[in-house]
């Protein structure tokens, strides 16, 4: 292997970053060349491949919604564990420690949310949701400017 001098991590997230910029670049100018006009993917998928596109257009936007809730619950559940074993005493084991009680009470929380019948309804949701992406970089980068780099010293991994 060569080595560049970027860490692997930052290298993997630019390359996410630029795979993520070809593929929109790549949707608008198909979406150009389309022989009609079109306003969504599924138009798109339809006019380009035919009918049988949309179906495969939907199962793809389904499992990646899909793993994109896993990841959001097992996220927040590892961290909700995490902080909760902080604050108690060393070899205490009680409900807190399960991640099983984060993610029922996190989707009991966002059951209402995933109910609501227009987009514009959750207006809320999205200025929370770039407002908690933009609290989470800062408070990362805080970290790395004040701390530098810190290795991980936790012994359990469960």
């Amino acid at each position: 292997m060569f080595h560049t001098g970027i860490p692997l991590g930052l290298g993997l997230n630019i390359g996410v970053a630029l795979a993520g910029w070809y593929t929109g670049t790549l949707y608008l100018k198909v979406k150009d060349l389309s022989p009609t006009y079109v306003e969504s993917m599924y138009e798109l998928g339809f006019v380009t491949m035919g009918v049988y596109s949309i179906y495969a257009i939907s199962f793809l936007v389904l499992i990646s919604g899909v793993g994109c809730i896993m990841i959001y619950f097992i996220v927040f559940s590892n961290i909700s564990v995490s902080l909760a074993v902080q604050f108690q005493d060393e070899g205490v084991d009680n409900i807190w420690n399960d991640r099983t009680i984060y993610v029922l009470f996190l989707a009991l929380i966002m059951t209402p949310l995933c109910l609501k019948k227009m987009l514009a309804e959750m207006k809320i949701v999205s200025i929370l949701l770039f407002t908690s992406i933009a609290l989470f970089i800062g408070l990362f980068l805080l970290q790395l400017i004040t701390l530098g780099e810190i290795e991980n010293h936790d012994e359990k991994f469960g």
